[in-house]
């Protein structure tokens, strides 16, 4: 299409031991968490090498990676909730009441904010002193500080979105009849946007104010944007990428080889990195 400006070029592909089940960037280091159907979690830095990796005993849940690579933090299925130094060993462990759902670091690694299946809500600061625990009107699947306020936003599989601080209390929220399949926030809150299958994205002010549906070229469960929101990078149901303007314009269109499990965008819009079977890769967005 005409308006297909731009293009993704592979940079640097990084196979893992299992198949690519998430990833987190850390934006201004520009290093990235992965981790694997074999429980397997590993550190890669700017150029895709491997620096450290570690084994849970259990299946991981999520795993997130603060902006400025100074704390990383995953959480299994069993409920084990890891601190970790940058060579994977333990600086803390906790145990959650029940199998976690997603976990949020902020920007500087001073929290860390896990949800589980049941709608609890932990936060933790980073000496793994508890901050504040409470209930969530409806079990998150979803979270992520916002980076440049002092609250985050999460989403509940279906029904409910909103913001809230580290103590609980709700700054906004709103009921979605929608099923959601990634969340993502700009850095000044400004832009909340969901996948939502056939929805397209589903967009939010900072005041929860909602701001329609998005159309995609084709449903989408997986969803990032650069940190000032002006170009937005969603994931199709199977092997499709697509950027877009913050309007909803279409950039590129890419067919990746094998179907996409896991997405992340730079801060600058300027390099996707995604997982694909075993197979973690770093795209560079170029103008055509």
């Amino acid at each position: 299409m005409a308006n297909e400006s731009y293009s993704l070029v592979p940079q640097w592909s990084q196979a893992l031991q299992a198949d690519v089940c998430g990833l987190s960037l850390a934006r201004e280091k520009g290093w990235l968490l992965a981790w694997d159907t074999h429980h397997w979690l590993y550190l890669l830095n700017h150029a895709g090498q491997i620096q450290a990796q570690t084994r849970f005993p259990s299946a991981i849940a999520h795993a997130a990676f603060a902006d400025d690579g100074s704390a990383l933090v995953a959480a299994s299925t069993a409920g084990e909730l890891r601190w970790l130094a940058l060579d994977m060993a333990p600086r803390w462990e906790k145990t959650l009441e029940y199998r976690a759902a997603a976990v949020a670091v902020d920007p500087l690694g001073n929290f860390v904010t896990a949800v589980n299946g049941r709608g609890q809500v932990h936060t933790f600061d980073a000496a793994g002193q508890p901050v504040a625990s409470f209930q969530s009107p409806q079990p998150l699947v979803h979270v992520a500080f916002v980076p440049a306020r002092t609250h985050l936003v999460g989403c509940a599989g279906f029904g409910l979105v909103g913001a809230f601080d580290v103590v609980g209390n709700w700054k906004w929220r709103e009921a979605i009849v929608v099923n959601v399949g990634g969340l993502s926030i700009n850095g000044d809150g400004t832009s909340l946007l969901l996948a939502c299958f056939s929805e397209g994205l589903q967009r939010f002010q900072a005041d929860g104010t909602s701001q329609g549906r998005m159309a995609t070229p084709e449903p989408c469960r997986l969803v990032a944007q650069s940190f000032d929101g002006d170009r937005i990078c969603a994931g199709g149901m199977a092997n499709q990428l697509f950027l877009l303007d913050r309007d909803g314009g279409l950039q590129c269109r890419h067919e990746l080889e094998s179907p996409l499990t896991a997405l992340a965008f730079s801060a600058l819009g300027d390099a996707v990195f995604v997982g694909q079977a075993r197979n973690v890769v770093r795209y560079q967005v170029k103008r055509r």
